[in-house]
């Protein structure tokens, strides 16, 4: 009787354990579809509908979603051969980001720029849409996909046909009164306004001028319009090209630039770029962070952008390169997490900087014996990680 008593306890178990495994907490979103799986939406651990399923879903499947398109299903006016695109949904993790992102449009939107897509909060309220750029082309159709993810700490939404700039909290820091906008880099962003067109192709955005009114000018992280020079007045000065050059963009308290200089002379940091990290330590070039954004209520963190500066032999001022690092520094604590938002659809998340930075260096440390095996860098970086894995396991040793 025993061995089948323990079967039947093993059972019994595991079965247990797999439902406490799906159970859903009341409180955690996830993403459902409606009866054919054509459409998504957003549900909570309650069952609770807190996003119609409305929108479009993607399984890969051109010939599919073009189909939906055809018979009315994809929100898109049919003359202009778009069809949205986006990554696919998973329907069994709970979404942890503080924005949704939904590919594609609900209801038909009349408007001279046409959104990729919408954008909620977790209480299912509609924040902003998001514009697009073209990811490929088939049968005739353009697939449209949202280009929605937030570059030094900021992204481009849609009103009534113009331009504006979101934080990462959705909030809708600079109006949207511009034809047009690229992203943010090195503090300034590019703007269009009086009247122009955008031509979208695989891989490329052209923007042409309508009129004589038509003007593109470069504006600050808080809107303001900058002139560019055609001297460096600093070494500091970025070089934008042209001849052109515009100012040092930032400013700070002294606390501020106590904050920017530790995460500058942090050990270690350097290395940690990957297939950058050889051309960087041996071309004399800085890996810089600057603040791009401060703390506000419900966010207290600066927002720590990295790049790769380098001079130029023929004028004194400098590139900035973007890079993909991003810190969180918690304005009271000074508590250090990597950022990760590689793609609006994945879930964003704040890593431990001793965290991040031994995952990191490991793979630098691999890159290095693949790719330049004799290379003096194995040993620096090699001991960087020694220390940061000290500093990991101490901080766990704190954590409560």
């Amino acid at each position: 009787m025993r061995p089948a008593f323990n079967l039947l306890f093993l059972t019994a178990m595991l079965f247990f354990s797999g439902c406490h495994e799906t159970r859903r907490a009341p409180e955690a979103l996830y993403y459902f579809p409606n009866r054919d799986t054509t459409m998504v939406g957003v549900v909570n651990g309650k069952g609770d509908t807190i996003i119609p399923a409305v929108h479009p879903y993607f399984r890969y499947d051109p010939s599919r979603t073009i189909a939906m398109q055809k018979a009315g299903r994809v929100f898109y006016r049919t003359d202009t051969a778009l069809i949205p695109y986006g990554e696919p949904y998973s329907f069994e993790m709970p979404i942890l980001s503080d924005l949704l992102l939904f590919p594609g449009l609900s209801a038909p939107v009349a408007t001279s720029q046409e959104p990729a897509g919408e954008v909620y909060n977790r209480e299912g309220r509609f924040c902003y849409y998001t514009p697009g750029y073209i990811r490929y082309e088939e049968e005739g159709y353009r697939f449209f996909a949202p280009d929605a993810d937030f570059q030094e700490g900021f992204a481009r939404y849609i009103e009534n046909g113009k331009t504006g700039f979101v934080d990462i909290s959705g909030n809708k820091r600079l109006p949207a009164r511009w034809d047009f906008a690229e992203m943010f880099h090195y503090g300034y962003a590019k703007v269009y306004g009086g009247g122009w067109r955008r031509e979208l192709a695989v891989g490329n955005i052209s923007y042409i001028p309508l009129s004589d009114t038509a003007y593109s000018w470069y504006i600050t992280l808080n809107g303001t319009r900058v002139i560019p020079h055609t001297k460096a007045n600093s070494p500091n000065d970025y070089y934008i090209g042209n001849g052109l050059y515009l100012p040092h963009a930032f400013a700070y308290t002294p606390h501020e630039q106590h904050l920017v200089d530790s995460l500058n002379r942090l050990r270690g940091l350097r290395y940690t770029s990957l297939s950058d990290v050889y051309r960087t330590a041996n071309a004399g070039d800085t890996l810089q962070f600057e603040i791009t954004d401060r703390p506000r209520p419900g966010f207290p963190y600066y927002f720590m952008q990295g790049y790769n500066v380098f001079q130029v032999s023929f004028n004194p001022g400098h590139y900035a390169s973007g890079n993909v690092q991003v810190f969180l520094v918690h304005k009271d604590t000074g508590e250090v997490y990597y950022f990760q938002d590689a793609s609006f659809m994945m879930q964003r998340k704040k890593i431990p900087l001793a965290q991040w930075m031994v995952a990191s260096l490991g793979q630098t440390l691999e890159w290095l014996k693949g790719n330049h095996p004799d290379s003096g860098l194995l040993k620096q970086v090699a001991t960087a990680k020694s220390f940061w894995e000290t500093q990991a396991r101490q901080q766990e040793t704190t954590l409560p």
